[in-house]
């Protein structure tokens, strides 16, 4: 659905327009949890 891209502050994920895939940055990401509330029950775990 793109939440977890748009609500993220470091710009951890990436949406690549051709396939509509989610790519998620790793070194980027700032673990702030806003993702997981963004996100729809079950749509992405993250393990910190």
């Amino acid at each position: 659905c793109g939440a977890c891209i748009t609500i993220c502050p470091a710009d951890a994920f990436e949406l690549e327009p051709k396939t509509r895939r989610v790519t998620f940055h790793n070194d980027r990401c700032l673990a702030c949890g806003l993702c997981l509330k963004a996100c729809p029950p079950r749509a992405m775990e993250v393990h910190f």
